[in-house]
């Protein structure tokens, strides 16, 4: 059955790229989500943010604007996909900080009436597609273990991070069951393992503060990084 899963599965996203071809984001040129070209002129700036926070794009730029809130509002999944594979560079940084040989991917949660409207978590497509990446240094794995259990206004008409972490505040929770099933499913143990919240864009860092402490009910502060596209 997991193969006839697998070869459905295949078939059908083969039948979306014929039907719904992917055009550039930014020039809307023919072929991919974001096309070469516009790709190599978005402003990076790898960067560590905080003691555990990293980030690949500068935000001020308008293009890399343009990806983050198509992959945020415009439902674009291939964009997503596609992007996540920039931020392997920064995860390979973090594995040779923590000495580890494998990392879980933690994406930041939306709460379940932002997810039924949206359809989907943008933070958790960015993980799973990064999981997927090969490496030979470390392996990659995606617990999606934090709960967003309070609705929050949007962040983005809150100017401080004081006001942010005040609206952030107690909003997650771990699924410490959840945790644990994943733990012994991939024959893991948890203080042998780096954990890196994964998100689209970081603003004053307040999300990423929040899910670290929820995280941090079982995992040390010190096995907690976090990743962005964009700061």
């Amino acid at each position: 059955m997991g193969k006839i899963r697998k070869v459905t599965k295949y078939i059908y996203n083969k039948a979306i790229t014929f039907l719904y071809p992917a055009f550039c984001v930014i020039c809307d040129d023919y072929g991919m989500p974001i096309c070469n070209n516009c790709a190599q002129k978005l402003k990076v700036s790898i960067k560590k943010l905080a003691s555990f926070s990293f980030a690949v794009y500068d935000y001020s730029d308008k293009n890399v604007q343009r990806v983050i809130k198509s992959i945020k509002y415009n439902n674009d999944i291939n964009l997503a996909k596609h992007m996540s594979q920039n931020l392997s560079i920064s995860l390979t940084e973090i594995a040779a900080l923590s000495k580890t040989s494998n990392i879980i991917l933690v994406p930041v949660p939306i709460h379940h009436n932002r997810l039924s409207v949206r359809g989907y978590n943008q933070s958790k497509i960015i993980a799973e597609s990064l999981s997927r990446l090969n490496s030979t240094n470390f392996k990659i794995y995606t617990f999606d273990i934090l709960i967003k259990h309070r609705s929050t206004v949007n962040l983005y008409k809150t100017d401080s991070i004081s006001s942010r972490l005040e609206a952030l505040k107690d909003s997650m929770s771990l699924d410490t069951d959840k945790l644990d099933i994943k733990l012994k499913s991939e024959q893991l143990i948890l203080d042998e393992l780096v954990f890196v919240i994964i998100d689209d864009v970081s603003t004053t860092g307040a999300t990423l503060y929040e899910a670290r402490r929820a995280l941090s009910l079982r995992v040390k502060q010190e096995q907690i990084y976090a990743l962005t596209l964009a700061n």
